[in-house]
């Protein structure tokens, strides 16, 4: 799966960099990763289901 935000991305404009075990990763601010040679993306704290609980609970308007 081709991630078009990622993949015209260079390095020199992600916020973070990193070169683990010779893989290079190139972290973003909204807690995502891509791993450039897998051309996978990496993402954290999604929290998928916290809008649905809360809306069934009411709290979501």
């Amino acid at each position: 799966m081709a991630i078009p935000a990622f993949n015209q991305l260079q390095p020199d404009e992600a916020h973070g960099e990193i070169d683990f075990l010779g893989e290079q990763f190139f972290c973003d601010h909204h807690g995502a990763m891509f791993w450039s040679s897998k051309n996978c993306m990496i993402v954290s704290d999604l929290h998928l289901e916290k809008g649905a609980a809360m809306a069934a609970r009411g709290v979501m308007a």
